[in-house]
């Protein structure tokens, strides 16, 4: 069982430390710089980790702008190679630290062996520090 939390505890590393960055360009940067090409793709592997882990998990997480009002962001979550995955959030934070979740993206009721999931979030979904935003900048 200490195994299985390790890899929960890894994978929900992986997506957030992987798309950390992410939030921290959404919360500081302007929507025309973040969104010049209206889409922000990132690979996910275990030397993302804050931390760095040796595991054979890929992933990749596309997230989208809906345009024309930028209110929406659509997001699409691949990753293969990992067990007992329960959750993926993204986190703000400076590269190579771990930070507050901003957004939740998926929550599993029982752990999955690996995560294709899509969805969308909006400035409402927003948690914590940037939970008061009004607009996704």
């Amino acid at each position: 069982m200490k195994l299985s939390n390790q890899i929960t505890k890894l994978l929900v590393l992986v997506l957030t430390v992987a798309i950390a960055g992410i939030a921290v360009v959404l919360t500081i940067l302007a929507p025309s710089t973040v969104f010049a090409n209206h889409e922000f793709a990132t690979n996910m592997t275990g030397q993302e980790e804050v931390l760095p882990v040796d595991i054979q998990a890929l992933g990749e997480t596309i997230l989208v702008q809906d345009l024309p009002l930028n209110q929406t962001i659509h997001y699409f979550v691949n990753v293969t190679g990992i067990e007992g995955v329960t959750q993926g959030h993204i986190h703000s934070a400076a590269e190579g630290e771990n930070g507050p979740i901003v957004v939740t993206l998926f929550n599993f009721e029982s752990p999955q062996s690996a995560v294709l999931e899509n969805g969308t979030f909006a400035a409402n979904n927003l948690e914590g520090q940037c939970k008061e935003k009004r607009y996704l900048t």
